[in-house]
């Protein structure tokens, strides 16, 4: 399972993730067949959006999104000091929304 986050600084000494992609894959390819892009506002609200790829394997098209209010205490994250970065790689952040899913085994 890839996924990948965004942090933006929006508080002194503290980063906090604006986004996380989760791409979804055929099968056991490495082939991109959508995914979900989840965005975090500070304030609690989380937009999901689901795209599907294209037939030509370029670009994506938005198929569904949603809205919905959550808690985002577990987005934040000190500012790392230099060279010490595990924290920003951390797959279980305790929150439903930034949980590590492991792929279905088939």
């Amino acid at each position: 399972m890839y996924f990948h986050y965004s942090f933006q600084e929006t508080r002194p000494g503290e980063l906090f993730i604006s986004a996380s992609r989760r791409p979804e894959f055929f099968g056991d390819s490495d082939s991109i067949s959508g995914g979900k892009v989840l965005y975090f506002d500070v304030d609690g609200t989380l937009r999901i959006r689901d795209y599907v790829s294209n037939p030509n394997g370029v670009g994506s098209k938005l198929v569904g999104e949603e809205t919905r209010k959550v808690d985002v205490s577990r987005n934040w994250e000190p500012y790392p000091e230099f060279g010490d970065y595990a924290g920003l790689g951390a797959r279980d952040r305790g929150s439903p929304w930034l949980a590590y899913v492991p792929p279905a085994q088939g």
